[in-house]
Formats: structure tokens, C-alpha cells, sequence
């Protein structure tokens, strides 16, 4: 029976060889996907941000570099292109005669300013009226676009104007803005901005703007605390990183500029 020496099959020790073998390499294979899953999720927190920051940019400063203007600077001045108002236009927003921008609140501003023509659209996209003066050039007009851009209880940016109110883009964590102030006897030259409503007859000359965005994808910080992601935060508006709330390793990205009111300036 010389054939029985020669059988086939794996002894117990190879068999665990090739456990322990396999084991490795299936374990290999799945830290390299979970790296790989949890990169691919780290930047799309870092292009969601991104992509957030430019369209706050953009419609921050689209809309403020509006504020002021006047079809007809020259035969209207402020007071009479802008009168005085009591809120009732857009909840919140009430301007004295000859205002174009009125601070309502760290996170809160509204601004006033009349059509370029009857194609021209608020922040929500709604048309102006089929005015006839609006079909001239240069022709006055009493008919201002009301639009108040702020921080949502949700973390969204809105927009409200008469014709509704919504959320244009979200991932905010906080938004503060500031008004550029000048002098009475250099009312073109900036002084200094300002976290609140400027003094009566002090001219405004432009908006600054600081925004913390924060991404939706959550545990892509690995260790980094939520004190050392939102640093720059603090040096920007005094606002302590404990104040950021719902924290759960979410990317965070700081944004911060200005527009200066060209429309205002005398």
C-alpha cells in the first residue's frame, strides 16, 4: 500500500497558515477602503465649504454693492429717492429718510435701492413692476427693492424682501456684519467699521462681512478639538469657540470681506 503515503489535502498547521494569511490580507484591503472613504469624505467637506464660501461671497457682495442706488442721482437726491419707512415693506427693516443701509443686528442687515430697469431682480429673483419710468433711462422713480439678509435660527443664509423670505445656502455657524463709517469733514475717506448703528449723520461708506461655515459631513477631524478648529474665529470677532454648539467633527472654514458703498458716497 505504497499510495497511502502520498495523499492529498492540507495539514492543520497549513490550514492555519492560510487563516492567518488571508486574515492579513482582508484586513489590508479594508483599512485601505476605510482610508480611502474617509479621504473622499474629508474633501468633500473641504469642496462643500468651498463651494459655500463662494456663493456667500458673490451674493454678499452682489447684493450690498446695490445699496443706494439711484436711476437718477443727479435730478433725485437720497431723501427724496428714499423716504422714510416703518417696517411694513420688510418685517424688521425700518430706514430713516436719505438710508440706504440700517443695521439691524450682528447677524442682521437691510438694505434699500431702486431698479436699474424692469429686468432687474431682488435677492429672491422676483422682477421689478412694469413700471414706465423704469423703461428710461435715467427717468426717477419711487419704487425701491427692500431686502433684509441674515443669519436663520437653522444655520442658513436668508434673504427676505415683499415678496417672501428665504434660505439661500446653509453650513453657517455664525455671520457678523459691520458698518465702514467716515467722517463729517471727510465723508469719502473710511474711519473705522463699526458692530452697530452708525451716529446720526455719520456717513456710511461700506459693509464688512465675517462668516463661519461648517460642513455637513461629520468625524472628519480625527483629534483636532473643537477650540483649535475655530481659532481664527475668536481673533476675528472676539466670539469663543465654546459658542460654536452642535460640534461633531465637522470641518469649519473662516471667511471674511468688505464692499465699499460706492452708491452712498457723496
Amino acid at each position: 500500500m505504497e499510495g497511502t503515503r502520498f495523499q492529498g489535502g492540507l495539514s492543520l498547521v497549513e490550514l492555519m497558515i492560510a487563516l492567518v494569511l488571508s486574515s492579513f490580507l482582508v484586513l489590508g484591503i479594508t483599512q485601505v477602503y476605510l482610508d480611502n472613504q474617509r479621504t473622499y469624505l474629508f474633501q468633500q467637506g473641504q469642496v462643500q465649504n468651498q463651494e459655500n464660501r463662494r456663493f456667500v461671497s458673490q451674493f454678499l457682495q452682489q447684493e450690498l454693492s446695490r445699496a443706494g442706488y439711484r436711476r437718477n442721482p443727479l435730478g433725485q437726491d437720497m431723501e427724496a429717492a428714499f423716504s422714510g419707512t416703518s417696517g411694513g415693506i420688510v418685517k424688521g427693516c425700518s430706514f430713516a429718510p436719505g438710508q440706504a443701509v440700517q443695521y439691524v443686528g450682528r447677524s442682521a442687515l437691510c438694505i434699500r435701492y431702486q431698479p436699474r430697469d424692469r429686468s432687474e431682480r431682488d435677492c429672491l429673483g422676483n422682477r421689478a413692476p412694469n413700471l414706465a419710468e423704469l423703461a428710461e433711462p435715467y427717468a426717477s422713480t419711487h419704487f425701491v427693492f427692500v431686502e433684509k439678509i441674515y443669519l436663520g435660527s437653522s444655520g442658513d443664509l436668508r434673504c427676505a424682501s415683499a415678496q417672501g423670505d428665504e434660505a439661500l445656502v446653509d453650513g453657517l455657524v455664525d455671520l457678523v456684519f459691520q458698518v465702514a463709517v467716515a467722517s463729517d469733514a471727510r465723508p469719502r475717506e473710511l474711519v473705522r467699521y463699526i458692530g452697530g448703528s452708525p451716529d446720526d449723520g455719520q456717513p456710511v461708506v461700506g459693509v464688512g462681512y465675517k462668516a463661519l461655515l461648517r460642513s455637513s459631513g461629520k468625524t472628519l477631524r480625527d483629534a483636532v478639538s473643537k477650540a483649535a478648529a475655530v481659532a481664527d474665529w475668536k481673533l476675528l470677532t472676539g466670539a469663543e469657540p465654546s459658542a460654536v454648539s452642535g460640534d461633531s467633527g465637522q470641518l469649519y472654514q473662516v471667511i471674511q470681506g468688505a464692499v465699499m458703498l460706492r452708491n452712498l458716497m457723496p
